[in-house]
């Protein structure tokens, strides 16, 4: 039996990394048709979620759980390691229909892209190391479809000690805890200040 749920969870991981790779495409698409280096992470269709779906056609509509949750129920925003369970009327937000989440510092509003944050990268900035910055990953409910490292980060893969990560160049990794810059394990400055997430502010990076 112990070597049967490996063998389930591998699969399920690789499922999870062919999920981000869709939404890798996606973006890549959206990118293109809008001469901008990344997708936007909201705009006048909705946040990005909806951009590639409902506004932008460029995966299919979504189907998810008729609850605060909002889990999607199939598809490439579905993380198989996610069981569909009800979400209690007192969290707020839930999965907003992807089991997903787009790096927050690369999170831009299509519809005023020049008025972001000082941590927010402009549109059509160029991002060197785009091997080592993370543009999707595994996030939680309540997470409002970002990732980062205070709060949205969710390790589910390999019996929970692991999440999967999709790279601004287009491959995709299975991180374990250690790997993976999170107030959980390291100090925020230290997070922030790392290749990994690419806070905007920042002069000197470190990898990680």
């Amino acid at each position: 039996m112990p070597a049967l749920n490996s063998a389930r969870e591998k699969a399920r991981t690789t499922s999870c990394l062919n999920n981000l790779r869709q939404l890798f495409n996606a973006a890549a698409l959206y990118s293109n048709d809008y001469a901008t280096e990344r997708i936007a992470g909201s705009g006048n269709g909705g946040n990005w979620v909806n951009l590639m779906t409902e506004a932008g056609g460029y995966l299919p509509v979504i189907s998810y759980s008729n609850d605060n949750l909002r889990s999607p129920l199939s598809g490439a925003f579905k993380c198989p390691s996610v069981a569909n369970v009800a979400q209690p009327a007192a969290i707020m937000y839930g999965f907003l229909k992807s089991h997903y989440g787009l790096n927050k510092y690369l999170y831009y509003n299509a519809s005023n892209p020049t008025g972001n944050g000082a941590d927010v990268w402009h549109p059509n900035k160029e991002i060197k190391n785009p091997a080592r910055t993370v543009y999707f990953g595994d996030t939680k409910n309540g997470a409002d479809t970002t990732l980062g490292e205070v709060g949205a980060f969710i390790f589910r893969h390999e019996r929970n000690g692991s999440a999967n990560y999709l790279f601004l160049e287009g491959h995709g990794e299975s991180r374990k805890v250690n790997a993976v810059p999170t107030v959980q394990m390291y100090e925020a400055s230290l997070c922030q200040g790392t290749i990994f997430w690419r806070k905007a502010d920042r002069s000197v990076w470190s990898d990680f």
